[in-house]
């Protein structure tokens, strides 16, 4: 297993506290650890990206459903934005995944950034997701490989 210095990782998400609010590190620690137990951390350029992959047919809201061999992007964060290195690892994580899949993602509605990022990737918006009791409204994308 890689070790990770998880001050590091964690330093890069406080770069962004509109995107990921104080409240959101109560569990991150804990969160990346699993993720790097579970070999679905990528930290490479400055690139923070993590995932799961599906092991069976997953709702992920009233319209949509993953199937079994899926993956979800559950973070993608970078040191210095605008660098192109997230589109490089982003890209390398897309290659390494093979054919016929679904890759989806959450994003929140007001993170006009990571969408357009994402548009640029072929993500599409497909729905609507909310947080928090429906404070924080969001988009489900998805892009087929």
């Amino acid at each position: 297993m890689t070790y990770y210095d998880m001050d590091e990782l964690i330093s890069i998400f406080k770069k962004y506290p509109t995107i990921f609010p104080k409240g959101y590190f109560a569990y991150l620690k804990g969160n990346l650890n699993k993720f790097i137990t579970n070999n679905q951390l990528i930290y490479e350029q400055g690139v923070i990206l993590t995932w799961n992959d599906y092991k069976r047919a997953t709702t992920l809201s009233d319209n949509f459903a993953t199937k079994k061999g899926d993956y979800i992007i559950h973070q993608i964060v970078s040191s210095e934005q605008g660098n192109g290195n997230a589109s490089k690892v982003l890209t390398q994580f897309l290659n390494s995944i093979g054919a016929n899949k679904s890759v989806w993602l959450s994003v929140r509605e007001d993170n006009v950034r990571a969408i357009n990022f994402y548009k640029r990737h072929d993500f599409e918006v497909v729905g609507e997701k909310s947080w928090s009791s429906d404070k924080i409204k969001g988009y489900i994308m998805c892009k087929i490989i």
